[in-house]
């Protein structure tokens, strides 16, 4: 009795000093960095969406940076929003240098990395230790001035392992200023990525801390592709931590969003989530706004508690993010 008990308190330290590797931040994602060549029409374009909570662009200049241990500086344009509850900063590059700019080059207009947010600066550079410790390369680094603020960032080398790149900063909240503002009444609820390969992704992000995914197969009905019905197939990989979901389509049989982002960008943060009360509401508000349903279809046992429908609206030329909107079939309903 007296060895289990022993190895029962040794297997809960461990369960904890594991635990305690992974900090708070990760439970939350501060912000998406899009990378736009259009920074203007991308406003425009998630301004007739129906989100208006958007701030104004800013030329700013990244002076004395690191880009794969070179210094460099670079100029940018940025603008700030909501979409929803989700933090967007579009970016558009200018002159000189940057991952930035190769990465458009590479991808073309992309959501392209995860960011979370360090108020403490020890506690930032005590996670930039923790992730180099694991053979993760700093790709790009620095410190930047914001509207007065001053911004801490590190990139990581994590796009060719982990379809999408890891971002860290240390800094205020600069989206605070701004309303978590959404169109029909909706609300934020994931983050998703396309992907061919989930076992490798689950599996390298493990080694962060961040939980491996849990793969389900659910049959859809009504299976719609811009307008026309196709037989298309899907797996979801899931990983839920703290408050996010991080949703990982994996296509199987096309034609799918899915495929076509991987086809167009490459692996990557494909749309976000939200939920509606009325998705047939705001489906016809969307299109008599000149944005397509791309991909639609529903779960369940249709019509019954439990069952729902989904609608992948075509905002891909805004940034490269689209918006899946989500109806879920309740017992009030």
């Amino acid at each position: 009795m007296k060895k289990l008990t022993t190895l029962i308190i040794l297997l809960m330290l461990q369960f904890r000093i594991v635990n305690a590797q992974m900090p708070d931040v990760y439970k939350e994602v501060d912000q998406i960095l899009c990378l736009v060549d259009d920074i203007e029409n991308v406003i425009q374009g998630w301004e007739r969406f129906g989100f208006t909570s958007i701030g104004p662009i800013d030329e700013i200049i990244f002076k004395n940076n690191m880009y794969r241990n070179d210094t460099t500086s670079f100029s940018a344009k940025i603008a700030l929003a909501k979409l929803g509850e989700a933090n967007i900063t579009w970016l558009q590059p200018g002159n000189g240098n940057s991952y930035f700019t190769d990465y458009l080059k590479l991808h073309g207009p992309s959501a392209f990395s995860l960011m979370h947010r360090f108020s403490n600066k020890d506690a930032y550079e005590a996670e930039l230790e923790r992730i180099t410790s694991k053979e993760i390369e700093i790709v790009q680094q620095g410190t930047i001035k914001l509207d007065n603020i001053e911004l801490q960032y590190t990139l990581f080398d994590t796009y060719g392992a982990g379809d999408y790149v890891l971002g860290l900063l240390h800094a205020p909240d600069i989206h605070s200023n701004l309303k978590a503002q959404a169109p029909f009444d909706g609300r934020f609820s994931q983050y998703a990525f396309a992907t061919n390969s989930p076992e490798e992704v689950s599996e390298y992000w493990q080694q962060i801390g961040i939980p491996a995914m849990n793969v389900t197969h659910t049959d859809v009905w009504e299976k719609r592709y811009y307008g026309k019905a196709h037989d298309f197939d899907m797996k979801l990989g899931w990983q839920r931590h703290g408050n996010i979901v991080y949703e990982w389509c994996i296509p199987l049989q096309a034609p799918t969003v899915y495929t076509d982002h991987i086809e167009k960008r490459r692996e990557g943060i494909q749309h976000i989530g939200l939920s509606v009360p009325d998705i047939d509401k705001a489906i016809r508000h969307l299109t008599s706004r000149g944005f397509a349903v791309a991909q639609s279809g529903g779960w369940g046992e249709k019509g019954q508690p439990g069952s729902g429908r989904f609608a992948y609206m075509d905002t891909d030329r805004f940034g490269g993010l689209m918006v899946e909107l989500l109806w879920s079939h309740r017992s009030d309903n």
